[in-house]
């Protein structure tokens, strides 16, 4: 089957996308690398596990997780 991303990641990094019992979307993001990554994000966010909002870019450290949302 053919999938779609919503937007573009480097290599080693995971974008999973859940749907909330508030039908709003919500998208997992993972660094599986031992680097820091940046995401380039296609909308406004919110990463609710750092508690702040994000613009246009979400950096990753190493092995890091984001739980993001639009703003």
């Amino acid at each position: 089957a053919l999938v779609n991303p919503v937007f573009d990641v480097p290599s080693g990094v995971e974008v999973g996308k859940r749907v909330g019992t508030d039908r709003k979307a919500y998208w997992i993001i993972l660094n599986h690398k031992l680097i820091e990554q940046v995401v380039s994000l296609p909308w406004p966010a919110h990463d609710f596990l750092a508690g702040k909002d994000i613009d246009d870019e979400l950096v990753l450290m190493p092995f890091g997780v984001a739980v993001l949302g639009k703003r």
